[in-house]
């Protein structure tokens, strides 16, 4: 069964890909930004620290709303309208 992304209002062949923000995990700990190791170790303590290695602190990724994956267009499979349609997007 094809899959079909709403685009324009056309529908536009597509496919599943994994998530490149979460790798396919569906959650990530991203929106807290990036550590240093000192930075980490002075903002988490000890259990902190754990807490955030085992994904406590992990929530929906917002690109794939937590499903791992992706709808992306099947620039293959487009006619020239839905070509057109696309790039306008």
């Amino acid at each position: 069964m094809p899959n079909y992304k709403r685009i324009g209002g056309m529908n536009i062949p597509a496919h599943w890909e994994i998530c490149s923000c979460c790798n396919g995990e569906g959650k990530s700990s991203a929106y807290l930004g990036a550590y240093s190791r000192e930075e980490f170790d002075e903002s988490f303590d000890y259990e902190e620290q754990e807490a955030y290695f085992n994904g406590d602190y992990d929530r929906a990724c917002d690109t794939c709303k937590g499903s791992g994956k992706v709808l992306e267009v099947n620039y293959a499979q487009l006619n020239p309208k839905q070509t057109k349609a696309v790039d306008s997007y």
